[in-house]
């Protein structure tokens, strides 16, 4: 059986670490994708020992979050199956072999480390299950825990549930913080995506927070067992993996939260009707479009954009309209005749 543990981003590849049993004995992989994707790249083993040399006997781990730092890379992980559960935590310098630093012994909670960060030459790691935290360390295993919750459900939100710390990240003005918000119904667990933005000079200090989810986990996807697996930030996109039934990988691309100055900003969501709307609207004139007309599909080409219209007319009869303009919004031309019956 595969065990899917956790992804991270480096030289332009996404890799995912998972592990497997053969012939009773244990294995850890990497295997990499060019385009966050299709993982059909190299597979490498991976080796995790202890200050001793013991090599890991068993990786049933779980929520395997890793960043880089200035000397190597950090991974924080949980093992599977056990009540009171520390995280745990491992270091490498190419992220092939993996010596274990220890156990948090005061954090039971799902961990990330902030990358390539101290904050008054202290390392940083938001985490927590039911809401979110920050702590403190100079060297990974022993962490102060910074009293105040810094990300709380929000009863009129999408987050009004567990908030289960995602992946941080750092970026130009703020450090990024993605978390889920779960919501548990008849034994079955329903995550949304959240994000939010902290101050690099006092990562206490919370600068702004979507009141929208980035994503969250579809209808079509609710009667399955879907579990975090691993948040990624491309160029132009961020990648969110789940775990499907224990087996499968689920990849989801969604925009990149806000950047730039966000001290006074607040955001909401990243779409805004249009105060013009709406710009097509039933035509009386016509019995095949004079009862309604529904969301259409839109393609700019040559200068203008096409638009291709759902319409109901005085038959009841659903049929397609054409459309055009030259700025998005104020039509320039519109047929008298059904394209599509």
């Amino acid at each position: 059986m595969i065990r899917l543990l956790g992804t991270t981003y480096k030289d332009d590849e996404v890799l995912l670490f998972y592990s497997y049993t053969k012939l009773i004995k244990n294995f850890f992989k990497i295997i990499t994708s060019s385009d966050g994707f299709e993982f059909n790249g190299s597979s490498k083993y991976v080796i995790v020992t202890d200050a001793k040399g013991r090599e890991e006997p068993k990786y049933d781990w779980a929520r395997f979050s890793l960043v880089k730092q200035k000397n190597g890379y950090v991974a924080t992980y949980k093992i599977n199956g056990k009540g009171f559960n520390n995280l745990n935590v491992v270091q490498s310098k190419e992220m092939l072999r993996w010596t274990k630093l220890g156990k948090v012994e005061n954090i039971s909670e799902i961990g990330s480390i902030v990358p390539e960060y101290q904050n008054k030459n202290r390392y940083a790691m938001y985490f927590g299950e039911h809401d979110i935290k920050l702590a403190y360390s100079s060297q990974f295993t022993t962490w102060k825990i910074n009293d105040k919750p810094l990300l709380e459900k929000r009863e009129d939100k999408f987050d009004n549930g567990a908030l289960e710390v995602g992946k941080v990240f750092i970026q130009k003005d703020h450090i990024l913080v993605f978390y889920y918000a779960k919501k548990t119904q008849k034994d079955r667990n329903y995550y949304a995506v959240g994000a939010a933005g902290f101050d690099k000079k006092d990562p206490t200090k919370l600068l702004w927070r979507l009141d929208k989810p980035l994503w969250e986990v579809p209808e079509h996807l609710q009667r399955e067992d879907v579990r975090p697996l691993g948040v990624e930030m491309l160029e132009d996109k961020c990648i969110l993996y789940w775990i499907v039934n224990g087996e499968s990988v689920y990849a989801v691309s969604t925009p990149l939260p806000p950047s730039g100055n966000l001290n006074d900003k607040h955001f909401f969501i990243f779409l805004k009707k249009h105060e013009q709307n709406p710009i097509i609207t039933p035509n009386p004139a016509n019995k095949w479009e004079s009862r309604a007309t529904f969301n259409s599909a839109a393609l700019y080409e040559d200068g203008k954009v096409h638009f291709v219209y759902r319409a109901l007319g005085d038959s009841d009869l659903s049929v397609l309209g054409y459309a055009t303009s030259k700025d998005g919004i104020h039509i320039d031309e519109r047929s008298d005749e059904p394209i599509y019956i």
